[in-house]
């Protein structure tokens, strides 16, 4: 059963305020020359009494660059993130999948690099 977690906010971005747990020059659109690491920020419901644990997948061209674990307490707005270095011959279409601990996917956002 999936219904207890809720992805409430996916945003791709070049940074992030740690303290205030927010995303920083939030895109769908990145230049290289700018971008030599972008996050994915979640924002997630967890209305299980269990940590859950979910993963960020991240895609290049449809193929997997990037596996990113992570666990999220019980909480109405859990936020966490995982970041990736973008390599110079990696411009093009990228998507960050979410999926939950089953595997089954619960969000994605596609973005890319020029």
């Amino acid at each position: 059963i999936t219904d207890d977690l809720e992805i409430r906010s996916i945003k791709i971005c070049r940074g992030i305020m740690v303290e205030q747990r927010k995303p920083v020059e939030v895109n769908t659109v990145f230049t290289m020359s700018e971008v030599d690491t972008l996050f994915c920020f979640t924002g997630i419901r967890n209305t299980n009494s269990e940590i859950r644990t979910i993963t960020h997948i991240w895609e290049y061209n449809d193929k997997i660059k990037a596996r990113i674990a992570m666990k999220v307490s019980p909480s109405p707005f859990w936020r966490c993130w995982s970041r990736k270095r973008i390599g110079e011959n990696q411009k093009g279409k990228w998507k960050v999948k979410i999926v939950n601990d089953e595997g089954i996917p619960i969000g994605e956002k596609s973005f890319s690099v020029n």
